[in-house]
């Protein structure tokens, strides 16, 4: 049987919700605002469509950075008074938001991990960043360089070229860019290399991602979603998280994120727990049934967070320790036996000599 296109799966699983989710959903549709940093804004365009087909709810994007300055930034919106229902962002410039009072507390979702990533213009030559010591000439070598006010760029200027010695021989030289994506400017030739999040250089035309950081100086950024005190559309905003936490979301965040077609099946699905949601190895064939029975839940009202019945850990419990020998076997066999592992599963199994 010819497998299914990843398109072709979002329709399945959006006309699954949409069954489901009707008796709970409100008569008229709602425009949820979501304030989204442009980490997540490639996957979110993605979902919109999915979601409301789902839920008959409307997305509105509010870009802006999590941080900075600009009048465009998320915290500065806010403090001005503009509304929204949700916000998506850099994880700890949420907490941030919730400490302020201007984020409802206990309703963060880590949504995605993004690496950052470095771009040339395109045709330019594509300089050696495979090591530390090759990204370290190649940044001295470098006429101009750009990277964001946001979190990449503020790890870049602030802990990274410090760390590597090299912070006073860029700082002439270097330009933090506000309100504006980095591939951006490297694609008008203004910058001769730029650093963003990779899931903010994919879709800029004009450039060529070089690559990633390389391992020993990669700065991993999560991207969380929240709901705005206040927020005028409290349910449509609420289910907007939930569905961004399913496995449907999952796929379109790793394509965003990776740049993978739309018929690739990277394998990775979220599951929801007590701490937010985590990535999770599982095969479409499981992710559909997770989604399915979370939907369920939900459209009964009978869905708890953490909920092993939605595909996640029951709240407040931990998995049990493993020794070395014990999680290599668990990441050769896969994601079924490691469920089993952890008691989820039935009888309880572990490799001889643990």
């Amino acid at each position: 049987m010819k497998p299914m296109s990843f398109l072709s799966r979002l329709l399945l699983v959006a006309a699954t919700f949409l069954l489901l989710a009707t008796s709970v959903a409100p008569a008229d549709a709602a425009e949820v605002d979501v304030m989204i940093s442009g980490g997540f804004s490639a996957a979110l365009r993605d979902l919109a469509p999915v979601f409301k087909q789902a839920t008959g709810d409307t997305i509105v994007m509010i870009s802006g950075p999590s941080m900075g300055n600009t009048p465009q930034a998320i915290p500065a919106r806010l403090a001005r008074g503009e509304s929204a229902d949700v916000v998506i962002m850099v994880g700890y410039a949420l907490n941030a938001l919730v400490k302020q009072g201007r984020v409802v507390p206990g309703s963060r979702v880590d949504l995605a991990r993004s690496r950052i990533a470095m771009a040339v213009r395109a045709g330019a030559p594509v300089p050696d960043i495979s090591t530390v010591d090759a990204f370290k000439s190649t940044l001295l070598a470098a006429k101009s360089i750009a990277y964001s006010d946001s979190a990449s760029g503020v790890y870049l200027s602030t802990e990274l070229f410090p760390r590597l010695g090299i912070a006073d021989q860029l700082k002439p030289k270097s330009t933090m860019i506000p309100a504006e994506p980095v591939g951006a400017v490297v694609a008008r030739g203004d910058a001769a290399i730029g650093f963003q999040q990779l899931s903010e250089l994919l879709p800029v035309p004009g450039i060529q991602i070089v690559g990633l950081l390389p391992a020993e100086v990669q700065r991993t950024t999560t991207f969380s979603g929240g709901i705005v005190s206040g927020a005028q559309h409290l349910a449509a905003a609420k289910a907007l998280l939930a569905f961004l936490a399913t496995p449907t979301a999952a796929a379109a965040v790793a394509k965003s994120r990776h740049g993978a077609d739309h018929g690739r099946d990277d394998g990775f699905a979220h599951r929801v727990s007590a701490g937010g949601t985590r990535p999770l190895r599982s095969t479409p064939r499981r992710a559909g049934r997770q989604f399915a029975r979370r939907a369920i839940l939900v459209g009964e009202g009978r869905f708890r967070k953490g909920d092993r019945r939605a595909g996640g850990s029951r709240a407040g419990t931990r998995a049990p320790a493993r020794c070395p020998r014990r999680l290599r076997l668990l990441r050769k066999l896969g994601a079924d036996h490691r469920r089993r592992c952890q008691g989820r599963m039935g009888r309880h199994v572990r490799p001889r000599g643990c």
